[in-house]
């Protein structure tokens, strides 16, 4: 009997597996859950994301920018839509079996509301380690955005960026400080569009640098997605319309107000167009060695 349910317990196991992609992406977190607790079997993390490094809560209902933004008129726009509440960073995956890329790196992000495509975020993140190995070239670093005016915003100088994810409506690309495009990435939009997961490829040397990274840190931004803005940030214009966000008053209007209506952390640093990153420890684990 206990050979039976041994049999059963590893058929459901290889099921799983072979069903990877979708399943890992599908579940997440849930699934490893539901395998130890109902089967009893221990899953690899790099099936499931790999290990968490940070869980972060961003505040709700702070999604009107510096404080007087208002959404395009559009119906695609529901309200929370843009309003990023947790930002979940793993440690990067090396040598995952099943997947479609074996060494990656994830990132999730969850919003208030349902969204159709209508979000346009920039996840600019550094790497940092308390000693560089001398024999690697320094990476090329930037305070400024990847597309200059896109989101009307910098970044604090001591915190300069190297690389950028890019996440257009469904599209993920990734470039580095220079501007040079280094590769798409694989996602998965869940829950009505409220939960976006992202899986970076770690096939460039440069972005290999994430597994011995002791911190990462991060500036994430979204605003409203639009095909004719450079950079893909829609304009903010002093009234509403369908295809552009305006403010609350007409007579507060600036066109250089941020183009971002929500960022992860505090949004008064969007007042002052200077940015402050969000840190994250990153802890080696047996899976990334």
């Amino acid at each position: 009997m206990k050979n039976l349910i041994y049999r059963f317990r590893v058929a459901i196991a290889v099921f799983i597996c072979f069903w990877g992609i979708a399943l890992s992406f599908m579940f997440a977190g849930q699934l490893s859950k539901i395998i130890a607790r109902v089967f009893n079997l221990k899953l690899d993390p790099g099936f499931t994301g790999g290990t968490v490094a940070a869980v972060i809560d961003d505040e709700e209902n702070d999604d009107a920018g510096c404080g007087n933004l208002v959404y395009p008129q559009s119906s695609k726009f529901k309200q929370g839509c843009l309003d990023l509440v947790e930002y979940t960073v793993h440690q990067p995956v090396y040598n995952a079996i099943w997947q479609t890329h074996k060494d990656y790196w994830a990132l999730d992000m969850d919003f208030a509301s349902e969204a159709d495509d209508v979000r346009n975020i920039t996840v600019y993140f550094g790497i940092k380690n308390k000693k560089e190995n001398p024999k690697l070239a320094p990476l090329a670093s930037s305070a400024a955005t990847l597309f200059k005016g896109a989101e009307n915003v910098s970044f604090n100088k001591e915190y300069p960026w190297n690389f950028v994810l890019w996440i257009a409506g469904s599209k993920g690309r990734v470039f580095d400080a220079g501007g040079n495009f280094i590769t798409d990435v694989q996602m998965n939009i869940t829950d009505g569009g409220r939960k976006v997961q992202v899986r970076i490829p770690l096939y460039d040397k440069n972005l290999q640098r994430l597994y011995t990274a002791e911190e990462t840190f991060h500036y994430v931004l979204c605003g409203a997605y639009s095909d004719y803005e450079e950079g893909g940030f829609m304009a903010i214009e002093s009234n509403a319309s369908l295809s552009r966000g305006s403010v609350k008053n007409p007579e507060e209007y600036n066109p250089q107000i941020p183009k971002v209506y929500d960022v992860l952390g505090s949004n008064k640093y969007l007042a002052a167009a200077e940015l402050m990153p969000v840190s994250v420890e990153m802890t080696v684990s047996e899976n990334s060695k």
